[in-house]
């Protein structure tokens, strides 16, 4: 209670003429997933008694759905909400409901999105829209900004924007102190071509932005740069039509444009990645050449070796290199106290990789074969 909530009209890695929402707590959160129930119970309860009417129930009321309103003040009656005129009543202040709204780039995504507006106000509410469209992750991150003490609410937008270039520069500084550790200055890599597939979606207007600030940032690394070009712009084609990361994954192929583009790369090594249409979702894949001696006038995608690299395998990279900074933070500290330190003892710090029932069984290989040789402590 006393926090504003999120709503993100989109139908996310779905064909564009689909349509939906995903709600947002207030932090920030994909909602609890004991409030789909009441979502489900407001939305098919019937507006009006009249369409109530039951066979056979005898007019007895008890027997017959509730109606709208019925549901909305027994489950506010449920939450322990007290509602006085436009405000909800906290234990420490009153304060009006706010909603922030944000969606995707869905031609019919403007006119949800006034429906819930209509709907939030009608209800004694204020909702926040910033400049649409927007990512779901952007949606996320707003809904933690608005219920941030004394926090500004304008130009939610270029705060997010600014903060994820300022983490990717924190990011490559510190990859940059591991690389001069393991390489000489000398040992230059080029440049690495990263090639992004926004699914004809919000990723593109976003990651253009972004990456405009960070390609050309030649101080931040002295061995490997990286450029990153997005393709696939909400411009040119069809919401997540042969493209986006459900797509790539699910067929095991690369995305619509994804070969030219390699072909036509000057970077020395190249990488290419897919979001779906509201990007908050990512596959990683590689498209190596090949060499068909025998057949010079094969098909365009058996030119490349396609390798994809899907969320499991995204996470247990991120696990190795986590286990690698925890090492050397250890060494650090044994160093540092000089063995005089028998509060703590800095051999105990694990790192431990849970898998879920989301995850795939190559995920067990992939752990066994490359990350239990960096140390890393996993289980179930």
């Amino acid at each position: 209670m006393g926090c504003s909530v999120g709503v993100m009209v989109t139908a996310s890695h779905n064909p564009g003429e689909d349509n939906g929402m995903k709600l947002v707590d207030g932090n920030g959160n994909m909602l609890e997933t004991s409030w789909e129930r009441i979502a489900e119970e407001i939305v098919n309860a019937p507006t009006s008694p009249s369409s109530l009417t039951m066979e056979g129930d005898g007019g007895n009321s008890a027997l017959r759905p509730q109606t709208l309103l019925e549901v909305m003040v027994r489950l506010i009656e449920e939450e322990g909400l007290n509602i006085e005129s436009s405000s909800f009543q906290t234990n420490s202040s009153s304060f009006t409901p706010q909603v922030v709204l944000g969606m995707d780039t869905r031609p019919h995504s403007p006119s949800i999105l006034r429906s819930i507006q209509d709907c939030v106000n009608s209800l004694g509410g204020e909702c926040i829209i910033q400049n649409c469209p927007v990512t779901t992750p952007m949606l996320h991150t707003f809904v933690t900004y608005v219920n941030e003490s004394n926090n500004s609410i304008e130009e939610l937008d270029q705060r997010y924007i600014q903060e994820m270039v300022q983490n990717y520069c924190d990011f490559v500084q510190l990859a940059q102190i591991n690389d001069d550790e393991e390489s000489s200055k000398s040992d230059a890599r080029g440049t690495i071509g990263v090639f992004v597939d926004c699914a004809h979606g919000v990723g593109f207007p976003i990651l253009s932005q972004i990456s405009s600030q960070i390609n050309g940032n030649n101080h931040l690394t002295n061995h490997t740069q990286f450029e990153f070009i997005p393709f696939n712009s909400h411009e040119d084609g069809e919401l997540n039509l042969n493209c986006g990361a459900d797509f790539v994954q699910k067929g095991q192929i690369p995305p619509e444009n994804a070969i030219s583009l390699f072909e036509e790369t000057e970077c020395e090594n190249s990488l290419g990645c897919s979001f779906d249409g509201d990007a908050d979702r990512i596959v990683f894949f590689q498209l190596t050449p090949t060499t068909n001696k025998n057949n010079q006038e094969s098909q365009e995608n058996e030119s490349f070796r396609f390798n994809l690299i899907d969320g499991d395998q995204i996470m247990s990279l991120i696990c190795q290199f986590l286990n690698q900074e925890l090492e050397k933070l250890k060494l650090e500290i044994q160093t540092e106290s000089d063995g005089n330190n028998d509060d703590f003892n800095p051999t105990s710090l694990n790192l431990v990789a849970i898998q879920t029932a989301y995850a795939n069984g190559f995920l067990i290989l992939f752990i066994l074969l490359v990350l239990v040789w960096f140390g890393l402590v996993w289980g179930f």
